[in-house]
């Protein structure tokens, strides 16, 4: 008898560290850190952080787009450039973020 294997639930966390490539040691990243785009402009807020539960590593970055409209995008992880204390830096220009798919709540 063969046992079928659900896939792994992404856990959302509120905070986690993210160690960008190229980067020398990860940083915490944070729930209300600002994201911003490719120019240094504002592309929304972090929501929270996914988890790959059989890894533990983090796979996307929960970022809140516009919060009014409940528009809440999945940025991976590969997308993010660099991280300082209170900014998350991202490859992408703000208006990409709209190609990303969005984070829908169970």
């Amino acid at each position: 008898m063969t046992t079928a294997h659900a896939a792994p639930i992404p856990r959302l966390m509120v905070s986690s560290d993210l160690q960008p490539q190229g980067a020398p040691e990860p940083v915490a990243v944070r729930r209300g850190m600002t994201a911003v785009d490719a120019a240094g402009c504002p592309a929304g807020t972090v929501a929270g952080i996914l988890i790959d539960e059989l890894t533990g590593s983090a796979t996307h970055i929960l970022v809140a787009h516009d919060m009014v409209a409940g528009d809440y995008r999945l940025v991976p992880v590969a997308q993010v450039a660099y991280l300082d204390v209170e900014t998350i830096h991202l490859h992408l220009p703000a208006a990409d973020l709209t190609n990303l798919p969005r984070h829908q709540q169970d």
